[in-house]
């Protein structure tokens, strides 16, 4: 497991909802996973030999009204 996985893991197991989501920078050779615990993948661009991989909770979303 990387790092990536790990933090992530830990993140989408919070017991509170993540509200503004979370922002993941990586190599663009690193497959992020669509989803972990309640992380859901929202969007991911490369930008060089970067990629930037953003998750959202589905009910901070809600919370937020973007449903």
């Amino acid at each position: 497991m990387n790092l990536w996985q790990e933090v992530l893991e830990e993140l989408g197991s919070a017991k509170v909802p993540i509200v503004d989501g979370v922002v993941c920078e990586h190599p663009r050779t690193q497959v992020m996973p669509m989803q972990v615990g309640r992380l859901k993948q929202w969007k991911q661009k490369v930008y060089g030999d970067i990629g930037v991989t953003l998750y959202d909770m589905p009910e901070a979303a809600e919370a937020r009204g973007e449903t």
